[in-house]
């Protein structure tokens, strides 16, 4: 049997424009971030940022073209690319219904 390697799903090069937000700490405004994806999937997207951010922060992504609702995330990874740019992996979250 043959085993499988690399991503399950295809991944899409394009640049958007995003903000990013802090959902842990909810109020502070420097916990904002105007960033650009690098690609995009349906379960995740890679964006460049300023600043580290620990794996399994809770972040909300909303797109800065269009009226889109903004999505819950969580940093799956983040990677330090050049000087003062991070490459950060996360992973849309699924709403939860309520109760």
């Amino acid at each position: 049997m043959a085993t499988r390697t690399g991503r399950v799903e295809k991944r899409v090069r394009r640049q958007v424009l995003m903000q990013i937000s802090s959902l842990q700490k909810r109020g502070s405004r420097d916990l904002t971030e105007k960033t650009t994806t690098e690609n995009i999937s349906t379960h995740g997207v890679r964006i460049l940022t300023k600043r580290a951010l620990p794996p399994q922060e809770r972040l909300l992504v909303t797109s800065l073209i269009g009226k889109e609702e903004p999505i819950p995330a969580r940093v799956v990874y983040c990677q330090p690319l050049a000087a003062g740019v991070f490459g950060v992996g996360l992973r849309f979250e699924k709403e939860e219904a309520p109760a």
